[in-house]
């Protein structure tokens, strides 16, 4: 069973569906080429795969998952799987900064270690990320 706040559930809060989040937003037709899906901590392989398949987007906050210890987003297996990845800061409330500049090393340097890959997002895709891809 699902319970709000409990990270380990892969069951979505709001649903009476046993499914993840995305799975929820997939059933009801929601993943597509407009969707701008943020944070996407706790992808999948099928999950990043799907995000692919539908030409979604996803945007990466990591000052924000680091601060509340929400997760990583798997970047590199997003990019790799070809979706458009972009950063964002989130809010104030959960990133002391909204340093965009902060934002694109952090991310750089997160996809590195989440990876286990020291060429992971290099710094010119980080700002392709921070600009472009947004």
């Amino acid at each position: 069973e699902s319970k709000a706040g409990n990270k380990d559930s892969q069951s979505c809060h709001m649903s009476d569906e046993k499914s993840t989040p995305l799975a929820n937003l997939k059933r009801l037709g929601a993943v597509n080429k407009r969707l701008v899906a943020v944070h996407m901590n706790y992808l999948t392989d099928a999950e990043v795969e799907m995000l692919a398949a539908e030409g979604a987007s996803v945007v990466h906050c990591p000052s924000s998952g680091l601060k509340l210890a929400s997760g990583f987003c798997r970047v590199a297996d997003l990019e790799k799987a070809g979706v458009n990845v972009a950063i964002g800061t989130d809010g104030a409330s959960s990133n002391n900064t909204l340093d965009m500049m902060a934002e694109m090393k952090l991310a750089a340097i997160l996809a590195k270690a989440v990876a286990k890959d020291a060429s992971a997002v290099p710094a010119q895709q980080a700002m392709r990320m921070a600009t472009l891809n947004g």
